[in-house]
């Protein structure tokens, strides 16, 4: 039996070996030279970016760094107690540098840390000026110790430095003790804010009368002065309630002056301790006379010696 050949196609095969086959579209390694252009473009951005970073960074080096912005002039304002030299050496600002390179909250800090400043504010000016602003403490009163030195207190109560002889501001004497420093808390705030206000009104509350002094002894006593030379004794003034009662000591010392005259130069003292029953000394009121002992009958046993009362100290 023969078998009939099979007829070949007449379709062309193709021949794999000597054709390419078409590129697979996306692959890197079918990347034609377009694209490989286009990288070396953004090579070559980058590379420019690069060096306008470079030229960037170098500028800023030369801002801070060079002479063109260097700080030539420091002003201060406000300033009354201590003057221009010791505000820009507690502001660290004798060698500042590039006015860019000022740090003006630490500058702020370090002033805040003086004992007159309460605040401050700095600000950079271009090119070469940096601009302090300064706002003190203001004292209310003259403050001392016993006899000690006088200085000045703010109206916190805290020492700002010594103050001359009369000078015009309130004179409080307190216990005898070391001088305040400079700084630190030398009185209570809330009394010296009493008597700041009881100086300012006196001559309300008694016209033709004003304040010289105060003075609060071991015990917390408070004693005024007044420019005519009489004193009013308020008492303790310790707590809160102490400090409270000193209205109705100002009412009762009010309430006298119906019944005295402040002008006279024969009043030594009011006292006002107890509002409800104030008592007036004047100086040529002759003391009490001293009992004198009658005789004992004869045949009498001796009258035992009086004890001595030992008054114990103010705590």
């Amino acid at each position: 039996m023969k078998f009939r050949r099979r007829r070949s196609s007449r379709i062309p095969r193709p021949d794999w070996r000597s054709e390419k086959a078409p590129p697979v579209i996306g692959s890197d390694w079918s990347r034609k030279e377009p694209g490989r252009e286009v990288d070396r473009g953004r090579r070559s951005l980058r590379v420019l970016a690069g060096i306008a970073a470079l030229l960037e960074l170098g500028l800023l080096v030369w801002l801070l760094a060079g002479p063109a912005f260097d700080v030539r002039r420091v002003d201060v304002t406000g300033a009354h107690r201590l003057d221009h030299a010791q505000v820009v050496a507690v502001a660290g600002l004798e060698r500042p540098g590039s006015v860019f390179a000022v740090d003006a909250a630490t500058i702020r800090r370090r002033l805040s840390g003086a004992t007159w400043v309460r605040s401050a504010a700095v600000s950079a000016q271009l090119p070469d000026r940096i601009v302090v602003q300064v706002d003190e403490w203001q004292p209310v009163a003259d403050y001392h110790a016993g006899k000690g030195k006088p200085y000045f207190v703010s109206d916190q109560g805290v020492a700002l430095g010594p103050s001359p002889p009369s000078d015009g501001l309130l004179d409080i004497q307190g216990p005898t003790g070391p001088d305040p420093k400079p700084g630190r808390q030398a009185m209570d705030a809330r009394l010296l804010a009493a008597l700041v206000n009881l100086q300012r009104g006196m001559p309300i509350l008694l016209p033709g009368q004003e304040v010289q002094s105060f003075s609060v002894d071991s015990c917390g006593n408070l004693t005024m002065t007044a420019r005519k030379g009489w004193q009013a004794q308020f008492g303790r003034v310790l707590t809160p309630e102490e400090y409270s009662s000193l209205d109705a000591k100002l009412g009762a010392l009010r309430s006298v002056s119906t019944k005295i005259d402040y002008n006279n130069p024969d009043l030594e003292y009011v006292n006002v301790m107890n509002p409800s029953a104030a008592a007036v000394k004047l100086k040529s009121a002759k003391p009490a006379p001293t009992p004198t002992p009658s005789p004992l009958p004869k045949g009498a046993p001796p009258a035992p010696s009086p004890s001595i009362q030992v008054v114990a100290p103010c705590r």
